[in-house]
């Protein structure tokens, strides 16, 4: 899950739970029952949902707080009653099941619900309605006061769907991984967190860089436009994401289609050594030719 679609679920679910009272928390058969703290968190009030990079923090009343990563196809879904609105239990406008939002590249058959792993836990609120968590996320509960400080979090790059971007500890951290290819620095969140390989490719191609490219072979310039245009990327995907609308890629998942700025076809490749496909325009985003010694 991309950074930007963790903002948007945590402004999701906290608008539907926030102040709220745990009436009971329903943890799966044989799966994490050793985990103490999750049934200790029943009958305490959640205060607050927001996030950081990919991860969802969720804040307790007695000073517990949940770190939670949608890693793989977990997903969290908010379950209200049907007359939501007459009850006062969910915020009026809500559909009776909202689901994370995903990224599904077009041509990828959708896995059917059967097949989804059983839901992990459920929080359930007095006032009705609960939080359902499915998949196998990563999720670690601790004391609020260490919960910014875990390895996760504070190993985290400036964050490209935050309020504010810290242009300059980017730039520095970039700087720091000369032999990474601009692919690879992309989705290494301890460079900048949030972009996943949707943005990723997004970025590529607004900065007009090649996703093979090696960064100690960029200009200082060139450094500064890469991480300008991925804090664009996510602003843009999440304010697409408020708004109710699509968010639009110029290259991702789009193999052999024409490129919005030259029509060249677009190509995928993993020149990027990250383990993951890059789609980009071979024309827009073509290596630059090194001079010889004497031009």
């Amino acid at each position: 899950m991309d950074g930007p679609f963790a903002w948007y679920l945590a402004g999701q679910l906290h608008d539907a739970a926030a102040g709220r009272a745990v009436e009971r928390i329903d943890v799966a058969p044989g799966r994490w029952q050793a985990n103490v703290m999750l049934m200790h968190c029943a009958g305490q009030v959640l205060q607050r949902v927001h996030a950081r990079g990919k991860w969802l923090i969720f804040d307790f009343a007695h000073g517990v707080t949940w770190l939670c990563c949608l890693v793989g196809r977990a997903k969290w879904v908010v379950r209200s009653p049907v007359n939501d609105a007459a009850s006062g239990a969910m915020p009026s406008g809500y559909s009776p099941t909202f689901a994370t939002p995903t990224i599904r590249p077009r041509g990828r058959a959708k896995r059917p619900a059967a097949a989804m792993r059983p839901g992990l836990l459920e929080i359930h609120f007095r006032e009705a309605g609960s939080l359902q968590l499915f998949g196998r996320p990563l999720l670690f509960t601790l004391p609020i006061d260490l919960a910014m400080k875990h390895p996760e979090l504070t190993a985290l790059g400036p964050d490209v769907a935050a309020e504010t971007f810290d242009l300059e500890d980017a730039l520095y951290r970039i700087r720091q991984n000369p032999q990474k290819t601009a692919a690879a620095a992309l989705l290494d969140q301890h460079i900048v967190s949030g972009l996943g390989n949707a943005l990723k490719c997004q970025t590529l191609f607004a900065a007009r860089l090649p996703p093979g490219q090696k960064l100690h072979s960029l200009y200082a310039s060139e450094l500064s436009r890469l991480v300008a245009h991925a804090r664009a990327a996510g602003q843009d995907a999440l304010l697409a994401l408020r708004q109710g609308q699509p968010i639009r890629y110029a290259v991702y998942d789009r193999l052999g289609e024409p490129c919005p700025a030259c029509g060249a076809d677009i190509q995928a490749d993993r020149s990027g050594v990250d383990g993951r496909w890059t789609w980009h325009c071979p024309v827009c985003q073509r290596l630059p030719e090194t001079p010889g010694l004497f031009g």
